[in-house]
């Protein structure tokens, strides 16, 4: 399991279902903090995206494809992607 993160600029209240959900993400529908963390079964392995205020913590095999996909299909403006350097 490899970690990414990256930081994106909010714009207002950004509803992330639509696009997660299109990538068939499903949230972990808890409280405040627990409700913006989306996951998906790869089969051998679970992804993870955390959200924090304005950045993204991304766990995963091939974190970089995901990334991709948020960034090429659903137009997120990602900047200082790349792995975790802390936490």
């Amino acid at each position: 399991m490899q970690f990414s993160n990256a930081g994106f600029r909010r714009a207002g209240d950004v509803s992330f279902s639509p696009c997660f959900g299109e990538a068939q993400l499903v949230s972990s529908g808890g409280d405040n903090v627990i409700k913006d963390v989306w996951m998906r079964d790869k089969g051998d392995h679970c992804e993870c995206i955390a959200v924090c205020v304005d950045d993204l913590l991304i766990a995963s095999k091939d974190p970089d494809s995901v990334v991709k996909l948020l960034m090429e299909k659903h137009q997120f403006k990602l900047k200082g992607t790349g792995p975790v350097e802390f936490i």
